[in-house]
């Protein structure tokens, strides 16, 4: 049984928000309001959170009977466009994993099938972001561990590969933080 703020329960009707349209924002906010690039990043902030729950509320969130079947697109998506894109904010990642996205989304439906860089990669974000905020890390391993021998040969494969362009600077990082 998961302890501390993973094992809030709360209605679903509340963790799942409809996240608003930018045309709906812009109508509520004035645009004096929208002149302070602090202001701008807090909306960002806001959105992706909304988002990250809908996204956590269709296809991980424990509590949710009826999720969405896995699909690989999900994974991908949010790798390019929240990670990379974002440079890999500390902000997003945290909200991702405090999401539960490793446990009940990534490992769960891992496989060699379906392995990509992005999927490796998102795994070791979360797993490096768990060590970061001093929480247990591999015990999702233990629960499904008949892929991680592939998932882990993969990463060494990752992280020894010469720099051909696949992996950038910030990628590589990640993965020798993953193995240290």
């Amino acid at each position: 049984m998961p302890t501390g703020l993973h094992a809030c329960v709360v209605p679903s009707d509340i963790l799942c928000p409809p996240v608003p349209s930018r045309a709906l924002l812009r109508n509520r906010l004035s645009l004096n309001d929208l002149s302070s690039s602090s202001t701008m990043a807090r909306i960002w902030d806001l959105l992706f959170i909304l988002f990250t729950l809908q996204l956590a509320c269709k296809y991980w969130a424990p509590h949710i009977k009826k999720k969405s079947p896995f699909d690989i697109k999900v994974i991908e998506d949010i790798y390019e466009k929240e990670i990379v894109k974002s440079r890999f904010a500390i902000r997003k990642i945290m909200l991702l994993e405090f999401s539960q996205y490793l446990e009940n989304y990534l490992w769960m439906n891992y496989s060699p099938e379906v392995s990509s860089k992005a999927y490796l990669m998102s795994i070791c974000c979360m797993v490096n972001e768990k060590f970061r905020e001093n929480v247990p890390a591999w015990e999702i391993f233990k629960k499904k561990p008949d892929h991680f021998p592939f998932f882990f040969k993969h990463i060494l494969k990752a992280a020894l590969a010469e720099t051909d362009g696949e992996f950038s600077l910030h990628e590589q990082t990640v993965l020798l933080l993953f193995l240290d």
